[in-house]
């Protein structure tokens, strides 16, 4: 399996990436935020291949699957940007159903902006 040009070829089938997207402001000091949510459709599989978190300063994500801590990364003021890429041909299964989910937390004095992507791909079960 390979990607080409936001396509995955291989598996006997081509599955095309999709980002899940979402920005969230005024994210207060030391409060766990929601920035990105997803909830896999009837019918579907869901793999996630990627996620990534950015905002105008560093804060600590968190991704998670029906609730269930799955990762953490961090950015910081020098790295704005913390990123997940999970190897291998599928990713992280998810089924119909699942809710998949991204949060922020930040140390900084005043409220941030952030935005986070959760990328994978959806196949018919």
């Amino acid at each position: 399996m390979h990607i080409v040009g936001g396509t995955i070829e291989g598996m006997n089938a081509v599955r095309k990436l999709t980002p899940i997207h979402a920005t969230v402001s005024s994210v207060a000091t030391n409060t766990e935020t929601q920035v990105v949510a997803y909830t896999v459709p009837a019918g579907k599989a869901f793999y996630v291949q990627s996620i990534l978190g950015s905002g105008n300063v560093g804060g600590k994500f968190k991704f998670y699957i029906n609730a269930v801590e799955k990762m953490i990364g961090e950015s910081s003021v020098y790295n704005k940007e913390s990123k997940n890429i999970f190897g291998g041909n599928v990713g992280i299964e998810c089924v119909a159903g699942d809710i998949l989910s991204l949060t922020v937390t930040h140390q900084e004095a005043a409220v941030q902006n952030f935005e986070g992507s959760i990328i994978g791909f959806l196949d018919n079960v």
